[in-house]
């Protein structure tokens, strides 16, 4: 499995070759320099797949040869190495989401920092709320083990959170069962924040709850116990970068764009007439997923490895009046460890519902090249 968004590659060589039953995705890549007799990538895969969405290509004498048969450039727009279930390559690349990126932050001087340099070993809530109600745009908590007993909040004036390696755990027993640990209150659309090196543990329900307008930013993040992350209502917008954790609640109006993304957990993560697109997602665990009602869920260059004895009513994606884009492996060392039925859909049409016995074998599971619910 690989997926990488954004490759830039100044080569005389070619770029990627896939082979054996590998899968690739590539977004948005520019492969320049090659030699005017060679390709940029290669094709012989033997059940896996290849995936490319905006590819530019300068030098070479052709994006891709698959097979002996060339794909010429200088640029594609979508192509897959298997023809789209539910539709074509065309349709697909006409349904694709368009790709954002988090507002780059550029740290401001330690004088503009809040730094706690290592917890007390008992309730640190109060000396970490004073941290953030400091005004200061960055707030950071040194590595070990920090015990809060009561939630944040986190005011518009914090640009960055970052714990450094450190972990945040309840103080036991002295936990409200409906409060979470950091709740975002008072920022506008025109705000982004970014929380990132952290490890939530303790027994806290909910992580993060997300109820005003900013942008959220989440990245380089380990949830342990309780659901990341809750947005019931309003528009905004929420990067997910390199996060594990699973139990997302998207709200309406939410818009979501994560990379390098584990939801291994056991909890179903929901959208809400809220849209995601996903690039290297993994999941461990034979139960649900994701479910979708009025939203639309783009998933590509997946790994769902499952332990067996899933129910033929379990599926990885359940899209109830929604639409969606998907392409994944399920990985299983067990003969009858793969999920039966990795999508569902109320939509009409081929993608609806997509049966594991349909797609190509892929060791004990299979691979799923591109499937797209209209």
């Amino acid at each position: 499995m690989f997926t990488v968004n954004g490759l830039v590659s100044q080569n005389s060589v070619i770029v990627a070759e896939n082979t054996g039953a590998g899968q690739l995705t590539l977004v948005g890549a520019k492969l320049a320099g090659g030699a005017t007799t060679a390709v940029a990538m290669r094709n012989t895969t033997n059940g896996g797949a290849l995936l490319l969405r905006d590819i530019a290509v300068t030098g070479y004498r052709g994006v891709l040869e698959q097979n002996g048969t060339l794909v010429p450039g200088p640029k594609v727009t979508a192509w897959s190495s298997a023809a789209p279930m539910g539709g074509s390559i065309e349709d697909s690349a006409k349904a694709w989401l368009p790709i954002e990126h988090a507002t780059a932050f550029k740290a401001p001087p330690l004088a503009q920092w809040a730094i706690l340099p290592k917890p007390s070993g008992a309730d640190d809530s109060e000396v970490i709320q004073k941290a953030l109600n400091s005004g200061k745009p960055v707030v950071a908590l040194g590595a070990g083990r920090w015990f809060v007993n009561k939630p944040l909040t986190i005011p518009a004036t914090v640009r960055l959170i970052t714990g450094l390696g450190a972990e945040i755990d309840t103080a036991k027993g002295t936990w409200s069962a409906t409060a979470a640990f950091l709740t975002f209150i008072g920022g506008k659309a025109s705000d982004q924040t970014i929380v990132e090196r952290f490890c939530f543990g303790g027994s806290c329900p909910l992580m993060i709850d997300h109820l005003d307008a900013r942008t959220m930013v989440i990245r380089d993040m380990l949830f342990f116990d309780g659901l990341p992350y809750r947005n019931l209502s309003g528009v905004k917008k929420v990067f997910i970068e390199d996060v594990c954790g699973s139990g997302y609640t998207f709200g309406p109006g939410t818009k979501v764009w994560a990379e390098q993304f584990d939801t291994e957990g056991h909890r179903l993560n929901t959208l809400d007439q809220a849209q995601l697109i996903a690039f290297g997602f993994k999941h461990e665990g034979g139960e649900t997923l994701w479910s979708g009602t009025n939203a639309t869920l783009q998933m590509f260059g997946g790994l769902v490895y499952s332990f067996g004895g899933i129910s033929p009513e379990t599926s990885v994606f359940t899209l109830k009046d929604s639409t969606g884009l998907f392409s994944m492996v399920n990985a299983t060392y067990l003969g009858n460890g793969a999920f039966p039925v990795p999508l569902r859909s109320n939509a009409a049409g081929t993608g609806s519902e997509v049966r594991g016995d349909q797609l190509p074998r892929r060791g004990g599971g299979y691979v799923m090249p591109l499937v797209q619910v209209k």
